[in-house]
């Protein structure tokens, strides 16, 4: 008997919905899954190398807190924005067209002269170079304030890093409305984090093969007088 209105109150709620949400910016996702040999262990040895279960947590924290630190996001943010001011008009890919010519209205003049079309390692030098000169220049601002794409916090606020059940695996995502600058600001994240995750191991391998190197030399000191006594 009310077949009308169970048709017409859902095609009209349906409607509402479609009509309230039309102009609403849409989000994109980006996510990406890296290996770390934690759990399992990584070694040149056949044997497992596995850590144990607390070492293995406080491992994947190391690693969670590399990503998230303001140095990897710093790093991050720069290398988008060299990005998008080596090309030289939006592409779908990169930068949307919106997006690139809000980046151009607030680019001074000077930093523009600096940016050479097809050169993004020199204009990635030149912008680490005047960023370094103090906090009173525009990367400074650009990176610390509140730029919803450039800044470390609104980055930071946008990234999600969390370990896949109990494997090697992280998942480090990002998310915006823009698709290419979602890409990107995800794939300069990992290119950041490897560099600087791989740092602290050499840093730490260095530190390790110092030690034995000392105990080397004390081993070798301790000999050379044994003999000398045994020829005395």
């Amino acid at each position: 008997r009310h077949w009308h209105l169970l048709i017409f109150v859902p095609v009209l709620l349906a409607s509402v919905v479609i009509y309230l949400t039309q102009d609403q910016p849409q989000q994109y996702f980006s996510t990406v899954n890296l290996y770390t040999g934690i759990a399992s262990g990584s070694s040149i040895e056949l044997e497992s190398n596995g850590l144990g279960y607390h070492a293995a947590n406080t491992a994947f924290d190391n690693l969670i807190n590399i990503v998230e630190s303001r140095r990897t996001l710093t790093e991050t943010a720069l290398r988008l924005f060299t990005q998008h001011m080596t090309i030289t008009g939006p592409d779908p890919m990169i930068i949307s067209k919106e997006k690139y010519d809000a980046l151009m209205r607030i680019v001074p003049p000077e930093v523009k002269a600096l940016a050479i079309a097809g050169d993004y390692e020199g204009n990635l030098q030149r912008f680490r170079e005047i960023k370094q000169q103090g906090t009173d220049n525009f990367f400074y601002e650009l990176l610390n304030y509140t730029h919803p794409t450039y800044s470390i916090n609104k980055i930071g606020s946008r990234i999600w890093v969390k370990r896949l059940s109990s494997s090697d695996f992280i998942e480090v995502g990002y998310e915006l409305d823009d698709p290419g600058i979602c890409q990107n600001t995800l794939r300069f994240l990992v290119e950041a984090f490897t560099v600087f995750n791989t740092e602290i191991k050499v840093n730490n391998s260095d530190e390790v093969v110092k030690y034995f190197q000392a105990q080397l030399e004390e081993a070798a000191t301790t000999l050379r007088i044994a003999e000398s006594n045994m020829m005395e």
